[in-house]
C-alpha cells in the first residue's frame, strides 16, 4: 500500500509542479479528489482511472452522488420523494426524470 500511495502522490506532485512553474491557479479539492479516486481504484478495484491526468467527468459524477446521499441523510422530512418539489430544485428534477428512464 506505501508503494501505491507513494506513486499515486509523486504524480501528484508532479502535476503541482508543471501548475506551478506555468502559474497555474489549481482548485486543491479537486485535485485532492482524484487523487483518493485513484488510489481506491487502484487499492480495492485494480483499475486505474488516472483521474489525474484524464478527465472523464467520473470524479464530479461519484461527487454528485455523494452530496445528494449527504443531503439525504441529514434532510429533516424526505423531500425526495415530494413530486411538487422537482417544480423546485432543478438537481431533484434531474434526479427524478432519471429514475423513470
Amino acid at each position: 500500500m506505501i508503494s501505491l500511495f507513494g506513486k499515486a502522490t509523486d504524480r501528484l506532485c508532479q502535476k503541482l509542479d508543471a501548475a506551478a512553474s506555468n502559474g497555474e491557479d489549481i482548485e486543491m479539492e479537486s485535485l485532492f479528489s482524484r487523487l483518493t479516486l485513484d488510489i481506491i481504484g487502484k487499492a480495492l478495484f485494480k483499475y486505474d482511472f488516472d483521474s489525474l491526468t484524464n478527465d472523464t467527468g467520473i470524479v464530479e459524477a461519484v461527487y454528485i452522488v455523494l452530496r445528494e446521499a449527504e443531503d439525504r441523510s441529514v434532510a429533516p422530512l424526505p423531500y425526495w420523494d415530494i413530486l411538487i418539489f422537482k417544480d423546485i430544485s432543478p438537481q431533484q428534477e434531474r434526479s427524478f426524470f432519471s429514475s423513470d428512464q
